[in-house]
């Protein structure tokens, strides 16, 4: 199983541990391939002027409330890409 979707694999479940949810693990294997596809997608998706105005944009309530449960403080005001960029190193340190 490729590396990266194991290390998601394990963040969803420390996740859903702290969040003292029942979760099926086939959720958790779906939730992780899409959240994998998703990068990858991003990672060979041109960089357009179009990308970079939609990356300063605000970050979404989604990337806050992901940052908030990895425990990753953040300032006021953050864009996607900030929110993307705390996001991927505190993925791969692990």
């Amino acid at each position: 199983m490729n590396e990266r979707l194991v290390n998601i694999i394990k963040d969803l479940q420390e996740i859903v541990k702290d969040m003292d949810l029942a979760v099926d693990e086939n959720i958790i294997f779906e939730q992780a391939c899409s959240f994998l596809r998703g990068e990858l997608a991003s990672e060979k998706r041109p960089f357009t002027s179009q990308n970079k105005i939609e990356k300063e944009e605000p970050a979404t309530i989604k990337q806050l409330n992901y940052l908030k449960s990895l425990g990753i403080k953040f300032k006021d005001n953050l864009t996607k890409k900030e929110a993307y960029q705390l996001i991927k190193e505190k993925k791969w340190k692990q």
